[in-house]
């Protein structure tokens, strides 16, 4: 899957993510990692930092129960640009765009876990990795019922010219499943440890 074309703009001479991560500072990076979050009021409350985050949550959007071990949710905002997006590239309306990262390790800057659910019916995939091939997995939500999640293996990186782009699996990889009326999209690294099954785990634990 290598040097397909798209109409994906991207700087030219550098490979890099296609995706646009928050410009916001990084000062909260030193937080305290707190591990698996057994009751996720208190930790995602805390990590809010927009009044249209507040009023998703308020609206009832759900959150993860679960994070790998060491992983702390630090940042909850809404409709940032390399969430979940449709089939045709359009971002989902109404998401509710979460990141964890584990205080150790500075590597972790450049890999976050993110955690994004919309109220949406459309198909959709996680930002670089629209129409990208993919795999059905089933998933047994907390509630018992299994569903089917789609994973993708990798990400779209840049290639060598604006209309270039290359499939890499080197570190990102994402799944996105259905439930209870929301999309939920999860997006991890393995160059930090998130693996596929750590993936799908936490995504059937948003609720």
């Amino acid at each position: 899957m290598s040097n397909q074309k798209t109409d994906v703009s991207a700087p030219t001479g550098r490979r890099r993510i296609l995706h646009l991560l928050w410009a916001a500072p990084l000062g909260w990076l030193g937080m305290r990692a707190a591990g698996t979050l057994k009751s996720s009021s208190a930790p995602v409350r805390s990590a809010v930092r927009s009044s249209a985050a507040e009023d998703l949550l308020a609206a009832g959007y759900p959150t993860p129960k679960y994070l790998p071990n060491g992983y702390r949710l630090v940042r909850v905002v809404a409709n940032a640009p390399d969430g979940l997006r449709a089939a045709d590239g359009r971002q989902l309306p109404e998401q509710l765009h979460m990141l964890a990262f584990r205080s150790e390790g500075r590597q972790d800057v450049h890999h976050p876990l993110t955690v994004v659910v919309s109220r949406s019916a459309e198909p959709a995939r996680m930002f670089a990795a629209v129409d990208a091939k993919s795999v059905q997995k089933p998933v047994r939500l907390n509630t018992g019922a299994v569903t089917q999640a789609t994973y993708c293996d990798g990400q779209w990186l840049s290639g060598r010219t604006p209309s270039e782009r290359m499939w890499s699996t080197d570190t990102n990889h994402s799944v996105v499943l259905r439930r209870d009326g929301f999309v939920v999209g999860v997006r991890g690294s393995r160059a930090v440890g998130v693996s596929h099954d750590e993936l799908l785990r936490i995504a059937a634990s948003v609720a």
